[in-house]
């Protein structure tokens, strides 16, 4: 990617994984996500077709950021954007705030839940020790502390913010 990112994270005792890896300055899945980065650079330029890069369930932005920095290189004129989907507000949050300390433009942050159907909200269980492991099975984190999320499909959300995709 060329430059060293600004992260922001939970504190280490509040989240042992991914934050843990962005605080000692390594990029979550560096491998995977430079795989898609040089992917989307060798798509054709003279191509009018919008290119969106979707981090559904983005987390902290351990792909967003570096996704969003490895395109903010002009590809084609304006038509590559990164849009990340997370329903937690506290990873939302830090997410913003790392994208603001990057000065990233090219990236829209949607507070959302995915699922089937649109359901109004939902209880995440938010895991204490995995800040990412947040789940609408309680038993599937280590713990019982939960947030609300707002449930909503991938085809409403496309109807929905369509021009914002294109026009980010």
């Amino acid at each position: 990617m060329g430059r060293r990112a600004t992260m922001h994270t939970y504190p280490a005792d509040k989240d042992k994984y991914i934050s843990r890896t962005l605080q000692q300055g390594y990029w979550y899945d560096h491998g995977a996500w430079m795989q898609f980065c040089n992917l989307y650079r060798r798509l054709d330029p003279e191509s009018n077709s919008p290119l969106v890069f979707l981090d559904i369930g983005a987390n902290l932005g351990g792909w967003t950021v570096p996704m969003s920095l490895c395109l903010s290189r002009p590809i084609a004129k304006d038509i590559v954007k990164v849009i990340a989907i997370e329903p937690v507000p506290e990873n939302v949050a830090l997410l913003e705030m790392s994208l603001e300390a990057n000065s990233i433009n090219n990236t829209v942050v949607l507070p959302f839940a995915l699922g089937q159907h649109a359901s109004g909200s939902l209880s995440l269980f938010l895991d204490e020790t995995n800040r990412g492991g947040a789940s609408s099975v309680s038993h599937a984190t280590n713990s019982s502390m939960t947030v609300e999320a707002t449930v909503t499909t991938l085809d409403w959300l496309y109807s929905k913010y369509s021009p914002v995709m294109r026009n980010v």
